[in-house]
């Protein structure tokens, strides 16, 4: 079973690839994460593989589009063979390496396209998360910026992520529910998995925060 998680930038993404990781649907290697956790902002973790990341982010830029600029205007993707070569060869690799497997990026909400290409048969997770909280969030961990331009974002980052879906199975879990009735949500997402989801203990209320 391939796993992946989208959705924007602060709306707990990592907190859902973590409960995923450790419950036995590989999110990456410990060497692949990156960003490290940090103290005051993900101090659990990000669950990031750079690897799938670092494909995402060549895919975009090549497009004319870099992430960190929050534009608003996204571009119609196109993929050289390159690009469609390197993630056919990440995507095999990590099938014959794992029977379930998958991987979290925010960028995914963008490229999804591109991946459902590659794993026609994937079941894609999208946490959702109060767009305010996210813009909040957003303008904290930015240093600056306006919560109405991080509300627009987020918009258009889950039109996308839906508009590529296709006829992939998908699934929404919103990341308030998850750390506030953590055992209802993770039965839903276990019945739309197919797959047990045993260890809650990565959730913990403190998880939900605006940095």
């Amino acid at each position: 079973m391939i796993v992946i998680v989208g959705g924007m930038h602060r709306s707990g993404t990592s907190a859902l690839a973590g409960l995923l990781h450790h419950n036995g649907i590989v999110m990456g290697e410990e060497v692949n994460f990156k960003p490290r956790p940090k103290k005051n902002q993900n101090a659990k973790g990000y669950y990031e593989n750079f690897r799938f990341r670092s494909l995402n982010d060549r895919i975009l830029e090549h497009n004319g589009y870099k992430v960190k600029s929050f534009d608003s205007t996204i571009p119609e993707l196109t993929f050289t063979d390159a690009h469609v070569a390197e993630g056919k060869a990440l995507v095999d690799e990590y099938d014959i390496e794992y029977k379930n497997w998958g991987w979290k990026d925010p960028r995914n909400s963008l490229t999804l396209k591109f991946w459902m290409s590659l794993c026609p048969t994937a079941k894609i997770v999208v946490s959702r998360r109060n767009y305010e909280s996210i813009a909040h969030s957003m303008v904290i961990r930015n240093k600056g910026g306006k919560i109405e331009k991080y509300i627009n974002l987020c918009m258009i980052y889950y039109n996308h992520l839906y508009a590529n879906v296709g006829n992939n199975e998908w699934y929404n879990i919103f990341f308030e529910d998850l750390c506030n009735n953590t055992s209802d949500e993770v039965t839903r997402l276990e019945q739309f998995l197919n797959y047990a989801i045993e260890d809650l203990s990565f959730i913990e209320s403190r998880l939900q925060h605006h940095a």
